[in-house]
């Protein structure tokens, strides 16, 4: 638990750029921009160049926060692959000792050893199996986790972006539908996405 709130925390040090500068210098921003006309509205779009930067700026936080989920989670993804590997391996012995106790007819002491020691071996190999099969939902369920509070952060600095969009806009004099102000960074998740089952892949080819 300790780990995992560290974790977050490095994510909750990454920061987007100029989130912190005060309203009022965003809002006198916005009334010089209006006045040299350096923002506009054309066809019912506004144009800004400082509109624009802030949407790279948007791009560039949300390209970093998922470059380090996606490291923070590589020692994860790599054990739940190890974890997931042993236990196909596990259920190809299991298979295979229960198919050879069936078609077992022990008469010898050495025979009623064998099925014995097969026996003893199944119930040790399945002790394992349901012991790695907890390792497996629980390592699944921090990647999830994990992933879902890295998308909270982004929406949260979004949000926030927004709102000091608003003020500049306010300073402009211009409104505009919130919902139109800053895109979703969706070239970096898909990159994100890409990037982690191709994670994936060469993960399971290294553990095999």
């Amino acid at each position: 638990m300790k780990k995992s709130n560290k974790n977050i925390k490095k994510l909750e040090k990454i920061k987007m750029k100029g989130l912190k500068t005060p309203s009022f210098i965003i809002l006198f921003t916005g009334k010089i921009h209006a006045k040299n006309k350096i923002i506009k509205k054309e066809d019912g779009k506004i144009l800004s160049t400082w509109l624009e930067r802030k949407q790279k700026d948007f791009n560039l936080y949300s390209a970093v926060i998922l470059k380090v989920t996606g490291c923070i989670l590589l020692a994860f993804r790599t054990e739940l692959a190890k974890k997931e590997y042993m236990q196909n391996q596990n259920i190809s012995k299991l298979t295979a000792m229960k198919e050879e106790i069936q078609n077992m007819h022990p008469m010898s002491i050495k025979e009623k050893r064998t099925e014995r020691s097969l026996k003893k071996a199944i119930i040790e190999i399945q002790d394992i199996y349901d012991k790695d099969n907890e390792t497996i939902k629980t390592l699944q369920l921090a990647i999830s986790e994990f992933e879902h509070k890295s998308f909270q952060l982004i929406q949260k600095t979004k949000e926030q972006a927004e709102s000091k969009m608003l003020t500049y806009l306010q300073g402009a004099k211009m409104i505009v539908d919130k919902t139109e102000l800053i895109e979703e960074a969706s070239k970096e998740t898909k990159l994100y996405t890409q990037h982690c089952k191709y994670e994936n892949k060469t993960i399971e080819r290294e553990v095999e």
